[in-house]
């Protein structure tokens, strides 16, 4: 029997700045990762997407926070509760990540564990156009957001997302 569907819920961090993950009156990650929602003075940055299947819950979320539409999402790693639900926003969107991330995406064989089956054929449009290899800074002033890559830790891309206003 298939479990339930999990409500994801809304924690303001600061002004502009929340986190999307379970509601924690339950156990576990049961929505996938939790997906940091950025609001810039020209649109929502997300960090990761939750598993497959939680986009249109993402996206209600941010209709729920701003009008404003996503325009950039960063993936912190490959695995598929994190990048699950990127090909389930708009073709417009900015996708960000480590190299080593848009690589394993990219990969024919999805062993050891990625999500590149989500990023096949026409679903390629989705893979990263944005990468870095150890720092790269996004937007200025109060947007600005730092990426760091401090090598291998729970894979080869992780990345550390720094909100450089938000401290």
């Amino acid at each position: 029997a298939r479990q339930p569907r999990q409500t994801i819920v809304a924690q303001q961090v600061t002004d502009n700045l929340y986190m999307l993950g379970s509601d924690a009156s339950g156990e576990g990650m049961r929505t996938g990762g939790n997906t940091a929602l950025f609001e810039t003075a020209t649109g929502v940055v997300l960090v990761d997407t939750k598993l497959a299947g939680y986009g249109p819950d993402i996206l209600a979320e941010v209709r729920k926070i701003t009008s404003k539409p996503v325009t950039t999402i960063i993936n912190t790693h490959t695995h598929f509760d994190h990048s699950g639900a990127n090909t389930e926003f708009p073709d417009t969107v900015d996708y960000v990540a480590h190299e080593n991330i848009k690589f394993h995406m990219a990969r024919a064989s999805c062993q050891p564990v990625t999500n590149c089956d989500a990023f096949t054929g026409a679903n390629a449009k989705y893979l990263p156009a944005t990468t870095f290899s150890d720092r790269m800074s996004l937007f200025s002033g109060p947007d600005q957001i730092d990426l760091y890559h401090f090598g291998r830790g729970h894979t080869d891309g992780d990345t550390f997302v720094v909100f450089k206003a938000a401290r």
